[in-house]
């Protein structure tokens, strides 16, 4: 009988145990998402998870290795500092200029130049945007984009914007804490958006005026197509599309933007923290031969083990085994009654494949416990999924009355999305069939009406063009 690997149960008692009590923790081995199981100071974020900047400003300084001053506040220092380089009969017109111009309503920096990026700040709680930023610097950035590519800018030709610029103070040094990086495998996603960045930052008014768009809108596209996969546990041959719709047509419930759109979605998200806490717990399950890799999915994790022989799946198989149980225990003691559930905790998933099924036990274990239980666990299940929805609602959806929300593509978005879609292609146009494609590349599907009245829009603003000599084939031009 195999021995090859073994759960350390001691390792997770000393990761999962608060006091005598196992608290539901996430990302101690392996970071899926950026999200936190509290949400109490969600509605103070909402303004940051809309404009993205203090998103932006984390970015930058986690790419250069540095931090913002002590106590920095932009507003206040920058209009000192500018009246003091600036000779003026009236500081009081100076200033209430500069408040005007370069500052928002909230105190930040209006971008008026990529070297205002490393000054952005978040206004409200600033945890999971920073979970957000620190997504981004691991999965999606290239480690070879130099930050002075994003930062570096030449004179605005403004001279209220350069006399700000000059003031802007010295960035402290900062260095990096390890952490446990995130994982993913949506490698073909990343790869498109880093294609879209480097074309983005081939032009510097470009990159400035649809940076923070890039980042929500794959922000948005990742985390709903990565809700979907980790749903789908192996089932890697079922493809889920995500639909949405245009702005401004009508929409009807037999339509796939609303049965396959924030309908489908929700339901996926709502679970991410029980998927957040398998897989993290999973991994406590060591191989002896160290073989296994450092961090996985249930796909990942799946395929790797097809490749030991039945003795070695039979041993991970044992040791998940003893993981749920330890599981179902530490649960009884937080008077968790797992007998009142008995035929769902026998529920299999996966009756022909043990393998398969042990895995996901692990994850139905965690979730089932979530939904029946009335002690408030499941106030943090809901937290985790709360932060996602928050931002979907801020950005990308629209409440259609009795429709609910649904994902909604805007008229500015629809030009965004054409313009990284057609990137540096030749003439700067697409034909319009190609131009869907790129988008179903980019994560999001849409349905013919919504094709159709995308195309009708496009050609209303003089974006459509057809040649004759191809066939009277469609192609739209890209606005730079």
């Amino acid at each position: 009988m195999s021995d090859r690997f073994q759960f350390n149960e001691e390792a997770v008692r000393k990761t999962y145990k608060n006091g005598n009590q196992f608290a539901h923790k996430s990302g101690s081995k392996i970071k899926l998402f950026p999200f936190t199981a509290n949400d109490k100071k969600l509605n103070d974020a909402k303004e940051d998870l809309k404009s993205f900047h203090g998103v932006i400003g984390s970015i930058t300084r986690i790419m250069s290795g540095t931090k913002l001053p002590n106590n920095f506040k932009p507003a206040k220092d920058l209009i000192e500092k500018a009246i003091e380089k600036t000779q003026t009969d009236s500081e009081e017109s100076l200033e209430d200029i500069l408040r005007q111009v370069i500052f928002q309503e909230n105190g930040n920096l209006v971008i008026f130049s990529k070297q205002v990026y490393p000054y952005l700040k978040n206004n409200g709680d600033a945890s999971v945007l920073n979970g957000i930023a620190d997504l981004y610097t691991s999965l999606f950035i290239n480690k070879d984009v130099e930050i002075e590519s994003i930062i570096r800018g030449n004179n605005t030709q403004n001279a209220l914007y350069d006399l700000v610029t000059s003031c802007l103070p010295e960035l402290e040094k900062n260095k990096k804490k390890d952490t446990v990086g995130y994982h993913s495998s949506l490698s073909s996603l990343i790869q498109v958006f880093q294609n879209d960045l480097k074309f983005l930052m081939s032009d510097d008014r470009v990159f400035t005026e649809n940076f923070d768009k890039l980042l929500k809108y794959y922000f948005f596209s990742y985390i709903s197509n990565y809700s979907l996969q980790l749903n789908q546990f192996f089932d890697t041959k079922i493809q889920h599309r995500i639909y949405a719709s245009f702005d401004t047509e009508s929409l009807s419930q037999s339509r796939d933007p609303y049965l396959n759109g924030w309908k489908m979605l929700e339901t996926k998200i709502e679970n991410l923290f029980s998927h957040a806490n398998a897989l993290d717990l999973l991994h406590f399950i060591e191989d002896r031969d160290n073989i296994l890799p450092n961090v996985f999915d249930y796909t990942e994790l799946y395929a790797f083990l097809s490749n030991f022989s039945e003795e070695d799946q039979k041993s991970y198989q044992d040791e998940v085994y003893k993981l749920t149980v330890f599981y179902k225990s530490e649960l009884d003691k937080l008077n968790f009654t797992w007998a009142n559930f008995e035929e769902e905790v026998k529920k299999n998933k996966y009756p022909n494949d043990e393998l398969k099924n042990s895995i996901w036990k692990v994850w139905h274990l965690i979730d089932l416990q979530f939904q029946k239980d009335k002690k408030g666990r499941n106030r943090a299940y809901s937290a985790y999924g709360n932060w996602f929805k928050a931002f979907c609602k801020e950005n990308f959806n629209r409440n259609r009355g009795r429709l609910g929300q649904t994902i909604s593509i805007t008229q500015d978005y629809l030009l965004f999305l054409v313009l990284i879609c057609i990137g540096n292609k030749p003439d700067h146009k697409i034909k319009l069939n190609d131009l869907w494609e790129e988008i179903e590349k980019r994560g999001i599907f849409l349905d013919h009406s919504t094709r159709d009245e995308m195309t009708e829009f496009l050609a209303k603003i003089n974006l459509l063009e057809t040649k004759s000599d191809s066939g009277d084939a469609q192609y739209v031009k890209q606005i730079l």
